[in-house]
């Protein structure tokens, strides 16, 4: 990665992260383990896409009532 340190920690605590999860992931950025970084970081991309997913769900659930409540 071409970023700084401080950049890359910065992004992953607004990409979610923890802290102590940032500093975990720190250690392979520092070590220059990439495997490591490209599967801690494709894991978290599949959770948030889970959790998108199921709030997707809320909303559809949530837009069926109001629509039932607009037909009366």
């Amino acid at each position: 990665m071409s970023r700084t340190p401080e950049e890359i920690y910065q992004n992953l605590l607004d990409a979610g992260y923890t802290k102590s999860h940032a500093a975990r992931f720190m250690t392979y950025v520092n070590s220059g383990d990439i495997e490591s970084q490209q599967r801690d970081l494709a894991v978290k991309r599949t959770r948030i896409l889970e959790k998108l997913h199921q709030e997707n769900r809320h909303l559809e659930c949530l837009d069926y009532l109001l629509y039932e409540l607009e037909k009366q």
